[in-house]
């Protein structure tokens, strides 16, 4: 996408502006893998905090919708460690999404009936169940390639493995989340999606 008109101008002369393009993008990869609503809010606050700054730079760049999912992501598994390093206790578990307005339920298509809207909502709800399983990795490799559709050398850039480690990991966490799926579904064949 190209940043600038005609006249080599700025395209956006806010940040805002700018920002506001990625933003639905960015939410949906952090809501992915985060697993919860209040923490991919947390996570994209904070990256539109801190990027702020940098407004004129991020002008500039090509394709930056990879380079914010770069960020995302690393801002992700600094949380997930700085989680690790220093652990809370949680009292209960909460989950915001009781009432059916997730981000899965978005994904029903108009002209379905009804019993095909239930079945693809308890779908997603399990496989959004099988994905939180999966370690924090496999669960961003598998998100931003089949759900955010990025490439291997986009995945390459954003997370600074190399390719031949991105398709490894990326066969086994479907093999991973295909066995999860099979559990959770008591179907034997669950490779329609995975």
């Amino acid at each position: 996408m190209n940043l600038f008109n005609k006249n080599n101008k700025p395209l956006f002369s806010t940040y805002s502006e700018f920002v506001e393009q990625y933003l639905d993008a960015l939410y949906k990869t952090a809501f992915c893998l985060t697993g919860g609503q209040s923490e991919s809010e947390d996570l994209v606050q904070n990256l539109v905090i801190k990027l702020q700054p940098r407004f004129k730079e991020l002008q500039n760049f090509k394709k930056p919708l990879i380079w914010l999912n770069k960020v995302l992501y690393c801002m992700f598994i600094d949380s997930r460690n700085h989680i690790k390093r220093f652990p809370t206790k949680i009292l209960t578990d909460i989950n915001l999404d009781d009432e059916g307005t997730n981000y899965f339920d978005t994904l029903v298509g108009v002209d379905e009936s009804p019993q095909s809207i239930v079945e693809k909502a308890e779908l997603a709800v399990q496989l959004h169940h099988a994905l939180n399983q999966l370690s924090d990795d496999d669960r961003s490799l598998i998100v931003l390639y089949e759900v955010e559709g990025f490439s291997i050398n986009d995945l390459h850039e954003i997370t600074n493995m190399p390719k031949g480690t991105i398709k490894s990991k990326l066969k086994q966490a479907r093999i991973q989340l295909r066995n999860i799926m099979k559990i959770e579904t008591n179907v034997e064949d669950v490779s329609w999606h995975i």
